[in-house]
């Protein structure tokens, strides 16, 4: 049975309210029931197959394939894989568009379907991978930038104006502008968008003879909720992130201070990477996200800043720092 597309989006976000109520809810939160349905127990099966050999094309040789594969950079927030159940924004995406191609772009024979795969990536090998022809997209909260541009496409964006904020360790002292992070240590992905940000803003503090950041690379394996987890326990000094991820997981790590007015970078746009000299699978994406603009389950978090999706179930406890 075709489900409307907006439904499945519907559908999606309710899902995932309902892990951020029992998380936030509940202090003993119940895990998810081990027993998987038989699609779940067929999506597992796919994830631990060989992963397709390298291909690099465009949607029509998609088609043939009857294949999208969505490199994600495995996440609390983004994609995770919970005792056989993939979770994630991620993941909701890419579950959407798959059910929009099979509604709006089927195959004549009603046995053959579209279908997405999801290949956890490291961050810092999303680029590489894509250009090489392991994915088709690059999923995870990717920020369209300069420096990616020129290696990269990247599709309509699912949400737009996004500020990347300050967040610091408990106790910091009061911080009022940009020129107040002169000196201070500030922990991010070398790989990230807030990099890219933060030397761009060195580059400018040298300009005018102010002291430098203190810009520190940190492991890739690192997330966002990882480094925000790192200083509200006081192991790092301070981070940079998308407002709606400090605000997602705030009620979770409540002793980060969260620096809503120190704005590195205030519009930043959430979207999709694909390989350049990919016409045909940008034009359909951009029709993918044209009626999602409004309420996909990712932009939704984006704009409304729902709280905690720890998008699995339950909340990861705070380190604690003796």
């Amino acid at each position: 049975m075709n489900i409307a597309w907006p439904c499945v989006h519907k559908l999606a976000l309710l899902s995932l309210l309902c892990w951020l109520n029992i998380a936030l809810a509940a202090t003993q939160p119940e895990l998810p029931a081990v027993e998987l349905t038989p699609a779940e127990k067929a999506e597992v099966q796919r994830l631990v197959l060989p992963i397709p050999e390298s291909w690099a094309g465009d949607f029509e040789g998609m088609r043939e394939r009857r294949l999208i594969r969505v490199l994600v950079p495995y996440s609390k927030t983004f994609f995770e894989l919970d005792r056989g159940r993939q979770r994630g924004l991620s993941y909701e995406l890419g579950k959407g568009l798959e059910a929009w191609l099979n509604k709006t772009q089927p195959y004549a024979r009603k046995s053959m379907q579209w279908r997405v795969m999801f290949i956890p990536t490291a961050r810092n090998e999303l680029m590489s991978k894509l250009n090489e022809g392991v994915g088709d997209i690059a999923a995870g909260g990717l920020t369209v930038t300069q420096g990616r541009l020129e290696n990269m496409d990247f599709a309509d964006p699912f949400a737009v104006n996004i500020p990347e904020i300050l967040v610091t360790a408990p106790g910091t002292k009061a911080l009022e502008k940009l020129e107040d992070l002169s000196g201070l240590a500030i922990t991010v992905r070398a790989s990230s968008s807030y990099y890219e940000h933060l030397q761009a803003l060195n580059a400018a503090f040298k300009a005018k003879g102010i002291a430098p950041i203190e810009l520190k690379a940190a492991d890739e394996n690192l997330e966002s909720e990882d480094l925000m987890q790192m200083v509200n326990a006081g192991l790092l000094k301070a981070t940079v992130v998308d407002r709606y991820l400090a605000r997602i997981w705030a009620p979770l790590y409540t002793d980060m201070q969260i620096h809503e007015a120190i704005v590195l970078h205030g519009n930043s746009e959430f979207a999709w990477a694909i390989r350049k000299g990919s016409p045909q699978l940008k034009s359909q994406l951009a029709e993918f996200v044209k009626p999602t603009r409004s309420a996909p389950p990712s932009a939704t978090a984006l704009k409304t800043n729902t709280s905690p999706t720890a998008a699995n179930g339950y909340s990861t406890p705070p380190l604690k720092h003796n």
